[in-house]
């Protein structure tokens, strides 16, 4: 799917974009929004809902920041074995306010920089972090792996 309209999960419902989205949009509301199969999100894009499940590669177009804003979830489900990554640009940022965790117990590659003011759990599963992270809040590893760091923390 494609386009640069507004998408939007009201309370209790599910926005699935299982075949993947490609967009400069606004991505938003009170529910879940999940990206089952690869995505890119563009510069200029607005991802704002109450919860957010990457499942699939998530791109970030050059120049794109991904906030997730105070009481907003951002859950990396992995499956066992398996392996979802987040990649992008030079200078492509995730901005942690609210909560960032891996809810499988599989790999999450985070190649992006990452400033958290807030929460990083890699639950039972794995985080690896290949981007400059500057870390104000918490990193918790739970039960898996949240210490492999490729890159400078900050």
């Amino acid at each position: 799917m494609t386009g640069n309209g507004v998408f939007a999960a009201a309370a209790g419902a599910t926005l699935d974009f299982a075949g993947g989205i490609t967009t400069a949009g606004q991505i938003a509301g009170a529910g879940v929004v999940e990206f089952g199969a690869a995505s890119t999100l563009d510069a200029g894009v607005k991802l704002s809902a109450g919860k957010v499940v990457e499942a699939a590669h998530l791109t970030l177009g050059s120049g794109t920041t991904r906030g997730v804003a105070t009481g907003e979830a951002f859950w990396l489900h992995t499956s066992a074995g398996g392996t979802i990554v987040i990649s992008g640009a030079a200078g492509d940022t995730i901005s942690n306010s609210g909560s960032i965790a891996n809810t499988g117990t599989g790999k999450a590659e985070v190649s992006v920089a990452v400033v958290n003011a807030a929460t990083v759990s890699a639950g039972s599963g794995e985080i690896d972090f290949f981007g400059i992270v500057a870390n104000n809040g918490l990193m918790s590893a739970g039960s898996g792996i949240l210490e492999r760091f490729y890159s400078e923390c900050v």
